[in-house]
């Protein structure tokens, strides 16, 4: 086995490219609201092979951070982490939003779980996000259960 054998990597890919590779799911038929269409996906390979990815959108005053997709069969120690942290090296120093939008077989308690344990905090009501986004963008947002994390 050579090194081409075992070559690692990162890529970032828009929309388009991920609609590409197979068994891609859109963020709309994921449940994101279509204010969402233009996703930055930070994804990890090896061998040339997919191994998972997570996503991002500047929304202006604020990054919108998606949930991180590993298929069950690449699960493994440290490939969540390796891909959260390729996704934030990439962020500014700004607020970050996040909808609790469960995959297959995850729950949303799971993955609320998950983002307080990295500082999120649920967002009741409009007063909470103001500063950062307009009344109709989370009115937009707001269609699923959403965690603001601290700068």
């Amino acid at each position: 086995m050579g090194w081409k054998d075992i070559l690692k990597g990162e890529r970032v890919l828009t929309l388009g490219e991920m609609e590409e590779m197979p068994n891609f799911v859109s963020p709309q038929d994921k449940g994101y609201p279509s204010v969402l269409n233009d996703m930055t996906f930070v994804a990890e390979e090896e061998n040339n092979k997919l191994l998972g990815y997570s996503s991002y959108q500047d929304m202006g005053d604020f990054y919108f951070v998606g949930n991180n997709y590993i298929p069950e069969e690449n699960r493994r120690a440290g490939l969540w982490r390796t891909i959260l942290s390729n996704r934030n090296t990439r962020l500014e120093n700004k607020p970050k939003i996040t909808l609790v939008n469960p995959l297959v077989g995850t729950s949303f308690d799971k993955i609320a779980e998950g983002i307080k344990r990295h500082g999120g905090y649920e967002i009741k009501d409009y007063s909470q996000v103001k500063d950062i986004m307009g009344e109709s963008i989370f009115t937009q947002l707001f269609k699923l259960p959403m965690y603001r994390y601290k700068v």
